[in-house]
C-alpha cells in the first residue's frame, strides 16, 4: 500500500508540477519503483514518459536506463518504435544518437536487418564520411543480398574516400571499387559497368592484379579480343 500511495503522489507531481525538473524526477522515481515492484511494463511506460519529457525540454535524457527498462519488459520492438518517433523530433547530434541506438538495436537484438539497413542509411545521410556506418551497411546489405543497397553503399564508400589520399584510404577505395566490379560481373550481370569499375582501379593502381584478372575474364567471356589484346600490352 505504501508503494501504491507513493506512486499516486509521484503521478500527481508528474502531471501537475510547474517545476519541470521535479516532474522529471517523479517520472524517473516512478519507473524505478515499478521495476522494484516487478512491474516491468509499467516501469518502461514511465521511463519513456521521462525521456519524452527530457526531449521536450531540449535534451535526450537517460537512454541507457530506457533500454534497460525495455529489456526487462521485453518491449524492444516498442523501444525501436519509440526511437523512430524520437528521431523525428530531434536534430543534429541528438538525432544521430537516437538513430544509432535504433540501428544497433535492430541489427543486434531484433535481427530486423532490412529495417536496420534503412536506419543505417539515414545515419549515412547525416554523415557521409562515417566509416563505421558504411562498413555496417556493407555487411548488412551483403548478408541479406540487398544488391541495390550494396551497390549504393559501395558508391557511398568511394565518395567518402575520394578526397582522402592516405595509404589506408587508397587501399579501402581500391577494395570498394573491386567489390563494385565483382557485383556488376557476378550478380547484376552488367559487364560494361564491371569493366568501368575494374578500369577505375587501374587508374589509381596500374597493373593491379585483381582488376586485370577481372577485365581478362570479361573480355574473354564476351570475346572482346581487341580489348583483351590492349590489356595484355
Amino acid at each position: 500500500r505504501k508503494a501504491e500511495s507513493r506512486l499516486k503522489v509521484l503521478e500527481v507531481i508528474a502531471d501537475h508540477s510547474d517545476d519541470g525538473d521535479a516532474a522529471l524526477r517523479a517520472m524517473q522515481t516512478a519507473s524505478g519503483l515499478l521495476q522494484a515492484l516487478e512491474k516491468p511494463e509499467q516501469a518502461f511506460a514511465w521511463a519513456t514518459r521521462a525521456v519524452d519529457h527530457s526531449i521536450d525540454s531540449g535534451v535526450v535524457g537517460d537512454l541507457a536506463s530506457l533500454e534497460s527498462a525495455a529489456r526487462a519488459a521485453d518491449q524492444l520492438i516498442e523501444l525501436s518504435d519509440w526511437y523512430a518517433d524520437a528521431a523525428s523530433r530531434l536534430e543534429g547530434p541528438r538525432r544521430r544518437e537516437v538513430l544509432q541506438r535504433r540501428a544497433d538495436l535492430l541489427r543486434h537484438e531484433l535481427a530486423d536487418l532490412g529495417m536496420a539497413v534503412e536506419v543505417y542509411e539515414q545515419l549515412a545521410d547525416l554523415d557521409e564520411k562515417d566509416w563505421d556506418t558504411l562498413v555496417a551497411l556493407e555487411e548488412l546489405t551483403r548478408s541479406i543480398q540487398d544488391w541495390e543497397g550494396f551497390e549504393r553503399t559501395l558508391h557511398r564508400q568511394i565518395a567518402a574516400l575520394a578526397k582522402t589520399k592516405t595509404k589506408k584510404a587508397v587501399a579501402q577505395e581500391r577494395t570498394a571499387r573491386l567489390r563494385l566490379g565483382e557485383l556488376y560481373e557476378d550478380i547484376i550481370d552488367d559487364p560494361d559497368r564491371a569493366i568501368d569499375a575494374y578500369r577505375s582501379v587501374l587508374e589509381t593502381s596500374p597493373g593491379d592484379e585483381e582488376a586485370v584478372e577481372g577485365l581478362d575474364r570479361i573480355f574473354q567471356l564476351d570475346e572482346r579480343w581487341d580489348d583483351l589484346l590492349s590489356l595484355l600490352h
